[in-house]
């Protein structure tokens, strides 16, 4: 591949990771704030009850988001990098790539991304409802901390980026390990 084709592909790659990005920032956002909903609607009642709320978060939430991403991106993109290493014309979404994402999700993003990020979430709720009643803040400014908007849009942009280079990465490797041929990648620095 020469300089000028690895830097068209630089870009397209780029410009397909932005638009996986943005589909998906609503839907990280909405499920981080439903992971929260339970513990801010105990606390609005009584700040003590949302202690018991915060060790029933679960990761069901972002789960499906992640689920529904890679089942989106990863046959797509895929089939997009099979069809650019192969001679012959790519063969659509293939069973074997839905259960290699199922397997992937299972075995390494539950365990490894997933449930860690829902265990920050729980900490940042016990340390907002320590800090408050440490404070001796009232339960109003203790629910206005939990409920930070901003902390969860960030969060959610982020995981969104992240996961939206790391399913096309994915899938990349899923379409090109599909071929009897050996591929060698090469990663190309931002700089």
């Amino acid at each position: 591949m020469t300089k000028r084709e690895a830097a068209i592909e630089g870009k397209r790659s780029y410009a397909i990771k932005k638009r996986y990005e943005r589909r998906y920032i609503k839907p990280f956002y909405k499920a981080l704030r439903q992971q929260k909903a339970a513990v801010i609607a105990a606390a609005k009642r009584d700040i003590y009850s949302a202690y018991a709320q915060i060790s029933l978060i679960n990761s069901d939430p972002l789960f499906a988001v992640y689920k529904a991403m890679y089942l989106k991106v990863v046959p797509h993109e895929a089939d997009r990098e099979y069809a650019r290493l192969a001679t012959t014309k790519a063969f659509g979404v293939s069973i074997d790539w839905v259960i290699d994402i199922a397997d992937f999700l299972g075995r390494y993003m539950l365990d490894n991304i997933v449930d860690p990020m829902t265990l920050r979430t729980m900490e940042r709720m016990y340390r907002e409802l320590n800090t408050g009643i440490a404070l001796g803040k009232s339960n109003d400014e203790i629910v206005k901390a939990l409920e930070d908007t901003d902390i969860d849009k960030v969060r959610a942009r982020l995981i969104a980026r992240t996961e939206a280079t790391r399913a096309t990465e994915y899938a990349g490797h899923l379409g090109a390990s599909k071929h009897d041929f050996k591929i060698k990648r090469t990663w190309i620095a931002a700089q």
